[in-house]
């Protein structure tokens, strides 16, 4: 490791559902004290707020294929828009998560305040992740007839 950066991560890649791009990555990151909080909402809701107060209560692990923190962790693109609402999609790559089941006293939550989203109770499920080191290629523009990727299926 280099300043902290595992760049071996490269080289673990049998974790995939797919091959990492074939072009050089572009930039690292180190994500720290991650927490996944994840509520039940009606379908038609957007998902996903980030809670300002957690900790980890169990022992570091890996989710197994097919699990429902695998489905909900193991992600190899990012998505967004443009200032012009035009979609693109970012690739990365990071080693399987290590993950620990987590608590979290959310006093305050005001991710959803600018939108319809309605959280009645406290998350579900809570995961935390000390640390994970990513790679990232240059974003991809996504065409209008791709706006939905293949790949969003098991992202």
């Amino acid at each position: 490791m280099r300043d902290g950066f595992d760049r071996s991560i490269v080289e673990s890649t049998a974790h995939r559902p797919w091959p990492m791009p074939s072009g050089p990555w572009l930039m690292t990151q180190s994500w720290n004290d991650l927490l996944f909080a994840h509520w039940r909402v009606d379908a038609s809701q957007m998902r996903g707020v980030v809670p300002d107060v957690y900790e980890p209560v169990s022992a570091p692990f890996a989710a197994s294929a097919g699990s429902i923190e695998y489905f909900l962790t193991e992600r190899y693109c990012l998505y967004h828009y443009d200032r012009r609402r035009r979609p693109y999609r970012l690739d990365i790559h990071h080693r399987p998560w290590s993950l620990q089941i987590a608590r979290a006293a959310i006093t305050l939550n005001t991710v959803t305040t600018n939108s319809d989203l309605a959280l009645d109770d406290g998350p579900a499920l809570l995961h935390f992740a000390r640390r994970q080191d990513v790679v990232a290629w240059a974003p991809t523009r996504l065409s209008g007839n791709h706006q939905r990727s293949v790949r969003n299926v098991t992202e």
